[in-house]
């Protein structure tokens, strides 16, 4: 299991009903944003992954200091560079996009900001992070993030 010590995942946009002209559940912007603990953690990757989707997805990631609560996001600014631009045209989909942001010196949380524009239908959208070189190797699949892992 050495390619799973010292790492984490953490879910910042869960699979849900198509978004048309709007936030997807836990993106930033959203009434109930998830923002990810990075603390003990030297490295993260942020995937962002679309389904059926008919109008671009904009998407980037930002840090912040404290965890993002209700709609209140305001401690939260964009990390330069972390961003997915115009992450998928109305005709791409089904693909993955990734950010890898080194955290060493950069604030404790993160959020995704993330917009479906507005098309006839909208698009499908779910992102996660994984966190990697922890401190500290998380022993149970709990603390990895996951409800359950099979080690073969």
């Amino acid at each position: 299991m050495i390619h799973m010590q010292n790492t984490k995942i953490a879910q910042m946009v869960a699979p849900a009903a198509i978004v048309d002209n709007d936030d997807p559940v836990g993106a930033r912007g959203d009434a109930n944003p998830v923002s990810v603990d990075t603390n003990g953690y030297d490295y993260a990757s942020v995937y962002l992954h679309i389904g059926a989707t008919d109008i671009a997805v904009t998407s980037s990631v930002y840090e912040g200091d404290s965890v993002a609560s209700g709609a209140d996001d305001s401690d939260f600014t964009a990390i330069t560079g972390a961003d997915f631009g115009a992450a998928a045209a109305a005709d791409e989909d089904n693909g993955f996009w990734v950010c890898h942001i080194d955290l060493r010196g950069r604030k404790r949380h993160l959020l995704l900001e993330c917009l479906v524009g507005d098309g006839t239908a909208g698009a499908f959208v779910t992102a996660f992070c994984i966190l990697s070189r922890g401190k500290e190797a998380p022993t149970t699949a709990a603390e990895r993030g996951l409800t359950n892992e099979a080690i073969v």
